[in-house]
């Protein structure tokens, strides 16, 4: 009930189409919430039969230990397509969903909740709904445009940043994330990076690069755990960081289960 017409003038925000302070965006300021977990509905056109791939842009900047969520569903049927719990920080992130079948003739429905603090907002801009048969995973990400509707809520922070690194990623020649714990005392403490809830089960294998020197943190894992449509808690260990290969950038992949959260730890 509180999105509108954003700017620069009013939220210090540049539009992602033009990345000027005379573009415009769609935004949703949690300081007009009146209660907490106030619903802010925003709904889109039919899906179309040849629609396949949903993507937008989008900010959700809120108190880092707040907890909301924002998801795009259909109407009629609340088939989430995609969703992200934790606020993603100042920059514009991509978000990516593959339409389904029987979302044909369903309106688009973007949904967020108010944060308890009621601060902070939620941008979005350049919404496309077309019908690219490739429409990439929304996990997928080189996070050379931001980091793609992944999150942390570990002790240590991942740093998105330019290597500083001789040779480049093979993958992505520019940018990384990375942790680098170099104080003393931070023995039993963890960086955790999670992704956006995967939906799609046709997927099933995780791959991706990693390169740990010698300063690096002795124990490293990825691991998948419960989604919000899972009642039982747990946590499986499906990788782990081997002890002969860290200088260099290395692949790393395991196969995914039918479960619909994949964190690295």
């Amino acid at each position: 009930k509180f999105y509108r017409i954003g700017s620069k003038e009013e939220y210090g925000v540049n539009d992602h189409t033009y990345e000027s302070q005379q573009g415009h965006y769609i935004v949703v300021d949690f300081s007009f919430a009146e209660n907490e977990a106030d619903v802010a509905n925003m709904y889109g056109p039919i899906v179309q039969e040849d629609s396949e791939c949903l993507i937008f842009w989008y900010k959700f900047d809120i108190d880092l230990e707040d907890v909301s969520v924002f998801r795009v569903i259909t109407n009629s049927t609340v088939d989430m397509l995609w969703s992200v719990e934790v606020g993603t920080g100042p920059d514009w992130q991509i978000a990516v969903a593959k339409m389904k079948p029987g979302n044909n003739g369903q309106r688009l429905q973007f949904e967020v909740f108010a944060p308890p603090k009621k601060s902070g907002y939620l941008a979005i801009d350049d919404i496309q709904l077309n019908n690219e048969l490739d429409c990439p995973n929304h996990a997928d990400c080189d996070f050379e445009h931001g980091i793609c509707g992944w999150h942390q809520n570990g002790d240590l922070e991942y740093v998105l940043d330019k290597q500083h690194y001789e040779e480049p990623a093979p993958a992505s020649p520019t940018y990384v994330m990375f942790v680098t714990p170099k104080s003393e005392g931070m023995e039993g403490l963890n960086a955790i990076l999670s992704s956006p809830i995967l939906i799609d089960q046709e997927m099933n294998c995780v791959r991706f690069w990693f390169m740990a020197p010698h300063e690096a943190p002795v124990y490293t894992v990825a691991s998948v755990t419960q989604g919000p449509s899972e009642t039982e808690i747990f946590t499986y260990d499906l990788w782990g960081l081997p002890a002969n290969e860290r200088e260099e950038w290395t692949i790393g992949q395991f196969p995914l289960p039918e479960l619909s959260v994949i964190q690295k730890q």
